[in-house]
């Protein structure tokens, strides 16, 4: 196990060695470093501010995805590990490392429906890659000027199609009863596995049938991209990059997810080639795309750092034991 973590990590350090290679040869550091040197402090300052309400508005949203009311989580529970799981998301691989770290940290500090939380923050990604999707073509749609509309339709059409058949294959009785019969052989583990295993296909049917708050997080969702995409499209206009709005919406969307998969850490390069590439079709320069991504990298990486005083509360038990049922559903 140990030896496949290895490779992993070495292989994602040899796609960030080469990303970051291929990206010094197409751009010249200098012009990139003049560009980034342009953007005022103020509005830096006033991105990581919006930054942080991002992250307070996902914190919400996964408390609204969680099992029942009352929760074993309370809201403020939920941003803490929101914005916790924001500064792991830098030191681990794509951008799904954050929640590596918010499903352990839940498991070690929550003691009640711990296995119907796991299958929340599932839900929860989810939810987040959907309306991306969603975003992603509404964005495309509604710019004339977008080139190969076709294509890039086409992709992400056939995105949204898998994971839709993965959500309803998760659903059905058929696929519990295989991947008990999968667990029943894990020797000692076996009886946990098979526990686990029915225990997240009822909160997968339960989250299923509470349709009200899916809406709700899906709704919410909107303002949380749309938060991010002000800032992409500010950020642009300071760097004289001359993309619409919806074209700063549709390449960052895009951007989010190829960034998803776990391909070097942090998806450092990998955002930087592809902001190089999905401007380059707009006519944008590569040193400017570099710019506008590496400014955006920045902004992350001090609202990561927001985070790290939460971090002492870790592995604190939860506050309060959970009543069962939920009255409002």
């Amino acid at each position: 196990m140990r030896g496949r973590h290895a490779i992993g990590y070495l292989a994602r350090g040899a796609v960030l060695a080469g990303a970051l290679l291929l990206l010094v040869h197409m751009v010249d550091l200098r012009s990139v470093g003049r560009q980034l040197c342009a953007v005022p402090p103020w509005l830096l300052a006033a991105a990581v501010l919006i930054a942080l309400l991002r992250i307070v508005l996902s914190g919400l949203r996964w408390w609204l995805l969680t099992p029942s009311r009352p929760c074993a989580l309370r809201p403020r529970d939920c941003i803490r590990y929101a914005l916790v799981a924001n500064t792991f998301t830098l030191l681990m691989p794509g951008a799904l490392g954050g929640d590596l770290v918010r499903a352990a940290l839940v498991l070690d500090e929550v003691r009640q429906e711990r296995a119907a939380l796991m299958v929340s923050i599932v839900v929860d990604r989810v939810v987040g890659l959907t309306s991306i999707m969603l975003l992603a073509v509404a964005a495309i749609l509604a710019s004339p000027q977008v080139p190969h509309k076709t294509v890039l339709l086409a992709a992400v059409a056939a995105a949204l199609a898998a994971l839709a058949c993965a959500l309803a294959l998760v659903r059905r009785d058929a696929t519990r009863r295989v991947l008990c019969a999968w667990a029943s052989h894990a020797g000692r583990l076996a009886p946990r596995c098979v526990a686990a295993v029915a225990a997240a296909h009822a909160a997968v049917v339960a989250i299923s049938g509470k349709r009200v708050r899916v809406l709700s997080a899906l709704l919410l969702c909107i303002p949380i991209h749309l938060l991010w995409f002000v800032i992409v499209y500010l950020l642009a206009r300071h760097l004289n990059i001359a993309i619409s709005f919806l074209t700063a919406c549709s390449v960052t969307a895009l951007v989010w997810l190829i960034t998803t998969l776990p391909l070097s850490l942090a998806g450092v390069g990998v955002r930087e080639l592809s902001y190089v590439y999905l401007l380059g079709m707009y006519g944008v320069s590569a040193d400017a795309a570099t710019a506008l991504s590496l400014a955006q990298f920045a902004i992350m990486v001090v609202s990561a750092l927001l985070g790290i005083p939460f971090i002492v509360h870790m592995g604190r038990p939860a506050p309060h034991p959970v009543p069962h049922g939920d009255p409002h559903d």
